[in-house]
């Protein structure tokens, strides 16, 4: 636990660092200011086009990661334009949508590009529509303004985002568009992850108790089992890759 501790506090320094940067460049004077809470707070990315269509889903998310982890997590999210500088005080931005997404500004897309080359995370994940789907294709016109020379390609199975805390043998999701995760890599980490299937709508439950869509239950352990492995990937990056914890991951396979 030592070591997960210290990987999760070299990640918030470095997105510490970006903040403090950014901060010098647009607000002399307030980086004093960062750094006041050591939860987790699920960050959504606010494009103005419906930007939260599963508004229960990451609450949902937050509590079972408190339920099933050491992680401390508030469940309330927010909501932040990429040209935020708040940016930086969460490892992992969350992008949804069911449509087409307006285009970045140009300081939008260099703000988002900076939070991303500083270690953080940006989770997309679509709703509705597939692959081709005008939601589908908005985000990687998004993503292409952001990394102009990458493009987005398909996660190997066997990547450590697939056994960060459970061991995983595929991408799962409320529906299965595509059978894998595609991302962009900088600095030989995913700064980009990108699900067709959605995760949110896995994961949606409202106050009463009443999951919002319906689903194999199997399917929606296993989703639910993917969010751990996402917050632990933005948090801790790869140190499950390490086999000093293959005997771990081998004991959770058997349960």
């Amino acid at each position: 636990m030592s070591n997960e501790r210290s990987r999760l506090l070299l990640r918030r320094d470095l997105l510490r660092l970006g903040l403090a940067s950014l901060a010098g460049l647009l607000l002399p004077g307030r980086a004093e200011a960062f750094g006041a809470s050591s939860k987790l707070i699920f960050a959504l990315l606010d494009h103005g086009s419906d930007p939260d269509p599963r508004p229960t889903a990451l609450r949902r998310l937050a509590w079972e990661i408190v339920k099933r982890t050491s992680i401390d997590c508030e469940l309330d999210t927010v909501r932040l334009k990429a040209n935020s500088p708040a940016l930086f005080k969460h490892p992992l931005l969350v992008l949804t949508g069911r449509q087409g997404l307006p285009p970045l500004s140009a300081s939008e897309a260099a703000s988002l590009r900076r939070y991303l080359t500083y270690g953080g995370t940006l989770f997309v994940d679509s709703t509705e529509g597939g692959p081709g789907s005008a939601f589908d294709r908005s985000v990687r016109e998004l993503l292409l303004e952001v990394f102009p020379k990458q493009r987005l390609a398909p996660i190997e199975r066997d990547h450590v985002l697939y056994k960060s805390f459970y061991l995983l043998e595929s991408a799962g999701g409320r529906v299965v568009r595509r059978p894998y995760l595609e991302g962009i890599q900088h600095d030989d980490r995913y700064a980009v992850i990108y699900s067709q299937n959605d995760y949110l709508g896995a994961w949606a439950r409202d106050d009463l108790g009443t999951w919002e869509m319906e689903m194999d239950a199997r399917r929606r352990e296993l989703s639910f089992r993917f969010g751990v492995n996402l917050v632990m990937y933005a948090l801790c990056l790869d140190y499950k890759d390490d086999q000093v914890h293959l005997p771990f991951i081998l004991k959770r396979r058997k349960t």
